[in-house]
């Protein structure tokens, strides 16, 4: 991340600077007491007020991984690990980086949790956000990575997500929302140019063509997506204005429920910073980044990875995929955050 010109530096130039910056990189930024404290990636960056300046310290990423709540093995064989990753693990190393201690694929392979004659022989088949949590796949040889590989391009694994959303009072007001009731969500997913790890989501309609290889470049990686989602809470008991919504997809585009959620529903997932704000399409951009979410108290995104399903995945001594799922308990900060523990959303009956 670009350094602010000097050690120090004015509150209108830090924050257009800063501004800049989150448009660009996918940043999680915190505030208290006056001080600004915010993430990208590998490295730290802490601004401490003084009057009306910040003073600018650049701290290491070990000061932080320690803060990390370590990860979950929900079962493990010769063939795939499957782990409830916490929020703050990148899935796979960040490319161009120098490799982090918060990359959950290098501590899975630092300890000997892979396969092969070193234990250090692991694939990622999908990944999850770094600042969300859940169900997190990797397999311990090629021929597993490949057939789970083959089975997700298909849309033969379904993956069910829990997330508290923010709304506001025209979302349950004359548009159908009722608790239990599953509802369908189809949308155009678009890279955004200008901020290439964003992406934004225009409703399908009913004549949309998904554009051909004539099309400009922009519309070339057009792609079409669908969710489930099902009111599960609303509100919830102690935030008049969050909701618990149950989705399901068996499609796995980038920031795919994170973006529809947002963008087309108009109830973005509490803590998210990058789509926590209303998109405005304009000249120069196609979102306004001026309304941001607020984070949450880990910067984590309140969006759980909580079941996945692989029934057509076929692997030795692993016949049970074919009517079993595996599930990960939610994040234990959830019942200090929102009241949510696991034993009530196994009262949900999922």
């Amino acid at each position: 991340m670009r350094r602010l010109q000097g050690s120090s530096t004015h509150f209108s130039t830090f924050f257009q600077d800063l501004k800049s910056i989150l448009c660009k990189k996918d940043i999680s930024i915190a505030t208290k007491n006056q001080n600004f404290f915010f993430q990208n990636h590998h490295r730290f960056f802490l601004f401490k007020s003084q009057k009306d300046r910040f003073i600018h310290f650049s701290l290491n990423d070990e000061q932080f991984s320690s803060n990390l709540q370590p990860p979950s093995i929900l079962y493990s064989n010769h063939h795939l690990i499957i782990i409830n990753k916490t929020p703050g693990w990148h899935s796979v190393p960040i490319p161009n980086n120098v490799i982090s201690q918060k990359c959950l694929l290098t501590k899975l392979k630092q300890d000997q949790l892979g396969g092969g004659s070193q234990k250090d022989f692991l694939l990622p088949v999908h990944r999850i956000d770094q600042p969300c949590s859940g169900i997190l796949v990797y397999a311990k040889n090629s021929k597993a990575a490949k057939r789970v590989h083959t089975s997700w391009k298909k849309g033969q694994v379904q993956k069910e997500y829990l997330c508290v959303v923010k709304h506001d009072s025209n979302f349950f007001s004359g548009c159908g929302h009722k608790s239990d009731e599953w509802q369908d969500l189809y949308g155009v997913l678009h890279p955004i140019q200008k901020h290439q790890r964003s992406v934004r989501m225009t409703h399908l309609l009913n004549d949309y063509i998904v554009p051909n290889s004539s099309s400009s470049s922009a519309s070339k990686n057009a792609r079409i997506c669908h969710l489930r989602y099902q009111i599960l809470s609303a509100p919830l008991p102690h935030h008049s204005d969050f909701t618990l919504l149950r989705v399901v997809t068996n499609t796995g585009a980038r920031h795919q429920v994170r973006a529809m959620l947002s963008q087309l529903l108009q109830t973005p997932v509490v803590g998210d910073l990058r789509y926590g704000t209303k998109f405005y399409k304009n000249e120069s951009s196609f979102c306004n980044f001026d309304q941001r979410g607020e984070p949450l108290p880990d910067q984590s995104v309140a969006l759980h990875a909580r079941s996945l399903s692989m029934p057509h995945v076929k692997l030795g001594s692993m016949e049970f995929l074919k009517s079993e799922l595996f599930t990960a308990p939610v994040p234990s900060t959830w019942k200090s955050y929102f009241g949510l523990t696991e034993e009530l959303i196994q009262d949900f009956d999922l």
